[in-house]
């Protein structure tokens, strides 16, 4: 710096140079935000914060709505064209997929198990009471709901009982499976003149009986003693009856047996019950032998491709893989392959039937067991993760077996944005 000696110079200089003090004194004693300003910057950032959090929030909540309607309206597409052209595992046509949709994995699986006990004999009359008594038919037992599980499962098909001429014909043998067992039909003694008796049916009736039909007495000279009739079954496709009771004999005519395979009364040797039908041995004159019964039956039905499973004669029946055994053997699980989407619907993109925030298509379905609407709602109610599809029958109640007919269905879904519970469903409703 040069310094002016002149005094007025000298004075200026001086005055520069406080007010230069003076101003970087007052720069450096300038204060910062208040407390206030701060509160005020950070609620708006806050707020702006929120909204933008929010509007986010709200986006993606919609993309999942959306999302869950585009999957619905592709389930729902692809119910319709099976409907039209069958599946690879069904080729049934004019019919939706019956069975509630589960998670897979499944250790067990619902099979249909038809058991027949073998039929009793029949017997010859009594010199003097020519007329012989037709055995009874074996007892049925049919379980739509039994639980299989892994491993084998043994076989036994009963016999059916041994005609005689005099005295008491032979019982049938009962048939197992498993834990089911359906007795076999008695024989009777050829005095009683009563037809055979069975576990549900005293001998003689000629009731259409729910497990099976007893044989016919033999009547008094020219009457007619009419058989038992059968319990009808349709587990393997065609209605079929087992287990009807034996024809007795009247007078010189034979009757045939009861709906069941009962075997026919006769003059000479009694005719016997049909094998592996269960049904009774027919009756005959004094002095002839009886028929004997025919023997039992197991048949095993499930889903094709459900169950992976050996044993007795494979067969397919619509949608269904039957299994008969005409003789004891073993029926031997392997292991399951759950219902779902994606194998009933012709491979459909998994991603295409999993539920927003879902890892696994299965999970994404839940059971549907009900079928009412109620003023509270609409059930079943699935979450935001869960979807229902809700075969029905026309009349409206739920088609849980592939035997049965599904004309329409209802497929659940509920939206985040709103919390309400959707439905969507068939063409033909």
């Amino acid at each position: 710096m040069i310094i002016d000696m002149n005094p007025v110079t000298k004075q200026r200089v001086v005055n520069i140079d406080r007010r230069s003090r003076s101003f970087f004194c007052n720069g450096m004693k300038r204060r910062g935000f208040t407390i206030v300003e701060l509160l005020i910057v950070i609620t708006i950032m806050g707020t702006l914060l929120t909204l933008g959090v929010a509007s986010l929030r709200a986006s993606q909540i919609s993309a999942r709505d959306s999302e869950r309607k585009t999957d619905i309206e592709t389930i729902a597409t692809q119910l319709e064209n099976y409907y039209i052209t069958g599946s690879d595992y069904s080729m049934s046509v004019g019919r939706y997929p019956s069975t509630t949709l589960t998670s897979s994995g499944a250790s067990s699986q619902t099979i249909q198990v038809l058991a027949v006990g073998g039929g009793g004999g029949g017997n010859g009359g009594v010199s003097g009471v020519n007329y012989g008594n037709g055995g009874g038919g074996g007892t049925v037992v049919y379980n739509s709901t039994y639980t299989a599980t892994t491993g084998i499962k043994a076989v036994t098909i009963g016999n059916g009982g041994a005609g005689v001429i005099a005295g008491t014909a032979g019982t049938g043998g009962s048939t197992v499976f498993d834990s089911i067992t359906a007795t076999g039909g008695t024989g009777t003694i050829n005095t009683s003149r009563t037809g055979g008796a069975n576990a549900s049916y005293s001998g003689g009736t000629a009731s259409s009986g729910v497990d099976s039909g007893g044989g016919a007495g033999g009547g008094t000279n020219g009457s007619t003693s009419t058989a038992g009739n059968g319990y009808l079954s349709s587990i393997s496709g065609t209605p079929t009856y087992y287990a009807g009771g034996g024809g007795g004999i009247a007078s010189s005519f034979g009757l045939p047996g009861g709906s069941g395979g009962g075997g026919a009364g006769s003059t000479s040797i009694g005719i016997s019950g049909t094998p592996n039908t269960g049904g009774g041995g027919g009756g005959a004159n004094a002095s002839n032998n009886g028929g004997s019964g025919g023997s039992g039956i197991v048949i095993i039905a499930y889903p094709t491709g459900f169950v992976s499973a050996t044993g007795g004669t494979i067969t397919t029946s619509g949608a269904n893989t039957v299994h008969t055994f005409t003789s004891s053997g073993t029926f031997t699980v392997n292991g399951f392959s759950t219902f779902n989407m994606q194998r009933v619907l012709r491979d459909i993109d998994v991603k295409s039937i999993t539920a927003p925030n879902v890892t696994d298509a299965a999970l994404t379905f839940i059971s549907a067991t009900n079928n009412t609407q109620t003023i509270s709602g609409v059930l079943p109610l699935p979450t935001i993760d869960q979807y229902v599809y809700q075969p029905l029958m026309k009349d409206g109640s739920l088609c849980t077996l592939e035997s049965q007919e599904c004309t329409k269905f209802n497929l659940y879904y509920r939206l985040e944005s709103d919390n309400t519970v959707n439905i969507v469903t068939s063409r033909n409703q």
